[in-house]
């Protein structure tokens, strides 16, 4: 989509993997579009990661009240916090799409 958007076509070598995409293009051009590409990947990374942390501690990780053996820090309790908004909410989905 990001070649498209800069009028680039690009095609799948025969008999190859599908997941190499290859575009002719100058060397400026590709910068151009190799640098959007990491801008989006990173966004999408970022909310990966968020995504992550928050089942993490929803699902997998409930931080206890301490026992003697553990001291739970503020931390760990408001990312659990954080964590269980993030589920419950309505608008779940909604937030991990990318503008």
């Amino acid at each position: 989509m990001i070649c498209l958007s800069y009028g680039i076509k690009s095609y799948h070598e025969k008999y190859k993997s599908k997941l190499n995409i290859k575009i002719y293009s100058t060397q400026t051009l590709f910068d151009l579009i190799f640098e959007e590409f990491e801008y989006h990947r990173n966004i999408i990374k970022m909310q990966l990661d968020m995504l992550t942390t928050a089942y993490i501690y929803q699902f997998i990780y409930t931080p206890k009240k301490s026992d003697g053996t553990r001291k739970v820090s503020d931390e760990e309790t408001e990312a659990y916090f954080n964590a269980t908004n993030f589920f419950k909410s309505k608008d779940f989905y909604n937030k991990l799409r990318i503008e």
